[in-house]
């Protein structure tokens, strides 16, 4: 139990893979919200994603995640869902946080694309008392409304401050495989992750030094 952090936010994804946006959303919530610590929880089985498609090995997507935010101050990768086996559920995660963290406000961080399945989650009921919301508006995702189901919510539209790269991961995998320019989506750390991991591509000379 850590008893030295006050504020706690938790961005959870497949990360398949990490990209600018997710680390770009992350760096923001630290900052607006002068946040301890940013967590970046890796999901083992996304529920909701992997009855749809294929996911890509957890611990790979665990490590080239970490690789990637190694130089931010304050963020931080964890494995907990992964640890945990099963089914990733936002509601187990934000338990055993609040039990690590105990004195910590916990901030759950999301992007506008996912407000609409908001009510899908599990025990979204009970998960919704546990922590505060915090939305980021991702282009083309407008906000338009805003759900009724956390007591406590954060909104940030897009503006020159909080303009995020928005792409979605299916995207991302065919630019990669069809061996198109990554650099707006991808940083070096992410690619050189991605070249030792032998994931989505082997080699991209254009992050060559």
């Amino acid at each position: 139990m850590r008893t030295d952090l006050k504020k706690v936010g938790v961005l959870g994804g497949t990360f398949d893979p990490i990209h600018k946006g997710h680390i770009e959303i992350a760096k923001l919530s630290r900052d607006l919200l002068d946040l301890d610590l940013v967590l970046l929880v890796v999901a083992n089985d996304p529920y909701q994603k992997s009855s749809q498609q294929t996911v890509s090995n957890a611990w790979s997507r665990y490590r080239i995640a970490k690789a990637s935010v190694a130089n931010e101050p304050k963020v931080e990768v964890s494995p907990m869902e992964i640890l945990r086996n099963g089914k990733s559920y936002t509601y187990d995660t934000l338990i055993e946080l609040k039990s690590k963290y105990e004195f910590a406000e916990i901030y759950l961080i999301i992007g506008s694309d996912i407000l609409e399945t908001l009510k899908t989650w599990e025990r979204i009921d009970q998960l919704s008392r546990l922590a505060t919301l915090v939305v980021f508006e991702r282009q083309p995702y407008t906000i338009t409304t805003k759900p009724d189901l956390f007591e406590k919510q954060i909104y940030f539209r897009s503006n020159d401050l909080t303009k995020i790269p928005h792409i979605s991961s299916s995207e991302l995998k065919e630019l990669i495989t069809s061996g198109s320019d990554t650099s707006e989506f991808l940083n070096k750390q992410t690619i050189r992750a991605m070249e030792v991991e032998k994931l989505y591509y082997k080699t991209n000379e254009d992050f060559e030094n």
